[in-house]
């Protein structure tokens, strides 16, 4: 599920896959590099880490984000994925928020509160 939030886009993807967190986070980063984000970079891990009350793997990048229609003005953006497994159902949660680099501040308020009210199916 891709959803408009008031900083950014947040992505939600359930799947049963054999990878390990690591993996999926390095899987889901890939698909944004390119043009758009052209310095894409790790900027490190994404302490606390959970999905609803279960515990998961965070990482964040960051760069520099160029619209495809922003007529050459760009953007600073962090990118936050979170990966956590319950039995056999692995939930990514994938936030791109604007980023303030003078704050150290990423956009992102109302997408981690969706992460902490998620459920997990039997809850």
């Amino acid at each position: 599920a891709l959803f408009d939030a008031r900083g950014g886009i947040f992505e939600v993807q359930g799947t049963t896959s054999s990878e390990s967190p690591v993996q999926l986070i390095q899987s889901v980063a890939g698909t944004f590099q390119g043009s758009q984000l052209p310095n894409l970079a790790d900027v490190g891990p994404l302490h606390g880490a959970h999905i609803g009350t279960q515990e998961g793997v965070g990482e964040i990048y960051g760069g520099t984000y160029f619209p495809p229609s922003g007529g050459g003005k760009s953007l600073p953006v962090r990118i936050a994925i979170i990966v956590a497994t319950r039995g056999n159902l692995t939930i990514i949660a994938t936030a791109f928020a604007e980023y303030d680099p003078q704050h150290d501040l990423m956009y992102a308020d109302d997408m981690d509160y969706a992460l902490t009210e998620f459920r997990w199916p039997g809850e």
